[in-house]
């Protein structure tokens, strides 16, 4: 049986993947530039300890974001060592991506498993640190 060499990118899901980029690139934007200075206006009504903590539930609702993206990581990794293919297969791909098959495959997912498992502890130092730190100040 042959196998295929590239997976064909996928339009729609390119343009549906970009759409998505952009709203979130423009609401974090828009965030910045309305939101915060709202936030700095609320925050600075109510007593510090009040403050603080919403702050610290901020970031932590923050790093989060991150350990979620290397928990879908570690799904892709998994993905890939039970078919033994990166991409794994029925993966939509937003550009044509050449496809390993075997060791070359598995070497792709323990990179995936190092790089998400470093990206989940980071967000975890980050979370602890940034609780520490705001018991610190109370």
């Amino acid at each position: 049986m042959d196998r295929p060499e590239y997976l064909q990118a996928d339009p729609a899901y390119r343009r549906k993947i970009i759409i998505i980029i952009i709203v979130i690139a423009i609401g974090g934007v828009l965030c910045l530039q309305l939101l915060m200075p709202l936030l700095g206006e609320y925050l600075a009504k109510h007593e510090p300890d009040v403050s603080l903590n919403i702050v610290k539930y901020l970031l932590l609702f923050l790093v989060m974001i991150p350990a979620l993206f290397s928990m879908y990581l570690i799904r892709m990794a998994i993905q890939i060592n039970k078919h033994g293919q990166f991409p794994p297969p029925a993966t939509r791909v937003i550009k044509d991506t050449r496809i390993l098959y075997d060791s070359a495959a598995k070497i792709r997912a323990r990179v995936l498993i190092v790089l998400a498992i470093v990206l989940f502890v980071l967000c975890t130092v980050t979370a602890v640190f940034a609780l520490s730190l705001t018991n610190l100040l109370k």
